[in-house]
């Protein structure tokens, strides 16, 4: 029985890295993609010095004709594609007022082009092989509204409403569609230390690989089962 194949976009660095790295170690063969040529390299390279197999295409998964090239690259080097993460976007801390109209249009066009684009280049591969697995990576910041934060959350509020809707046209192909929404994710620290209880004495923060973790969680359940939708936080964030 062949190994699972599985693309993680952005996986070049952050929550990206942490979930390639997971699926590497769990023996699947992993197409990375991603802008940085040399970040994609480095994660190559780590989960090959551990036993893994992995490639990469570099990218900008907001372009149609590069998103396309790259999955079905991918696809035909790993003979298919059994999951596919998307997961390339960012965060941006400025209001809709302050954001630069060019970084505004590059974080839309990287979360939800990006995710758009690379589900439509993987869903053909998919349908014909009669099943396939789609985890969209979103935020908490796509579900609630709070101040200052009209940037970021717009975009994953996107990918929220695009993962349900998606979820209901490729369902009857055998191809299960979620959607992972974390919060207050640790981006400086190690990726797999877990991040310290704060001064009040609540946990604020989870390590890339706790969330990482997670995501293999779904996309590990048989193909009778679909998690749709899961909301993750530290202990501390809602109390």
């Amino acid at each position: 029985m062949r190994s699972k194949a599985a693309i993680v976009t952005g996986g070049g660095k952050g929550l990206g890295r942490a979930i390639a790295l997971r699926l590497g170690a769990q023996g699947y063969r992993v197409g990375l993609i991603g802008r940085a040529q040399s970040d994609l390299a480095a994660v190559r390279d780590e989960i090959q010095s551990n036993g893994g197999v992995a490639a990469f295409r570099a990218a900008d998964v907001g372009i149609w004709d590069e998103a396309e090239k790259a999955i079905l690259a991918l696809a035909d080097e790993h003979d298919g594609i059994d999951v596919l993460v998307n997961n390339a976007g960012g965060w941006m801390p400025p209001t809709l007022e302050d954001v630069e109209p060019a970084e505004l249009a590059n974080l839309l066009s990287s979360s939800v082009l990006g995710t758009a684009y690379c589900a439509k280049a993987a869903i053909p591969v998919m349908k014909k092989a009669g099943s396939g697995y789609i985890l969209n990576i979103g935020s908490t910041s796509g579900l609630v509204s709070s101040r200052d934060n009209a940037v970021s959350s717009t975009p994953k509020g996107a990918i929220q409403l695009l993962s349900r809707t998606l979820g209901l046209e490729t369902e009857r192909f055998g191809i299960r569609v979620s959607v992972l929404h974390p919060s207050s994710v640790e981006k400086k620290l190690p990726y797999d230390e877990v991040p310290p209880i704060g001064p009040d004495g609540f946990y604020v923060r989870l390590s890339q690989a706790q969330v990482a973790d997670i995501a293999l969680f779904m996309i590990n359940q048989p193909d009778n089962v679909n998690i749709r939708e899961l909301v993750v936080t530290p202990s501390g964030v809602f109390r």
